[in-house]
């Protein structure tokens, strides 16, 4: 792998759902190149305070209640905040690819519900 590709960068934003009661700034993703998979590191903001979620990937943010595809479990402090880790092969589903155009493979969207549930508080926000 040419060293040029190393530590090349994706950053995204999620916010909260119109339906759900997260609330202040909108939590900022980054999605880290390490060569075969990727370091996803979340910074969550505006959950309740010391509760259960999870991070994971959905195909349509319309309907984000099929096929979600947990990533981390995390809790979130007092301040309703946290640092969530995943690696993966995660930037060429979740950023979008040219090679996904010719293959059966979907672009996924991030979405953050609370562990056992399947109502989204935070979505991936789309980038106008």
């Amino acid at each position: 792998m040419p060293l040029a590709t190393s530590g090349q960068a994706v950053h995204l934003y999620l916010g909260p759902n119109s339906n759900s009661s997260a609330s202040g700034p909108p939590t900022t993703v980054t999605l880290n190149y390490q060569g075969p998979i990727d370091l996803l590191e979340a910074a969550v903001t505006g959950l309740d305070p010391n509760a259960s979620y999870t991070l994971g990937l959905v195909p349509n943010l319309g309907a984000s209640t099929q096929d979600f595809q947990p990533l981390a479990t995390f809790q979130t402090n007092a301040a309703g905040a946290q640092i969530v880790e995943s690696l993966g092969p995660l930037r060429q589903v979740v950023a979008g690819s040219p090679e996904l155009q010719n293959q059966r493979d979907q672009k996924r969207y991030l979405e953050i519900v609370p562990a056992g549930g399947t109502q989204a508080v935070q979505v991936q926000l789309q980038v106008q």
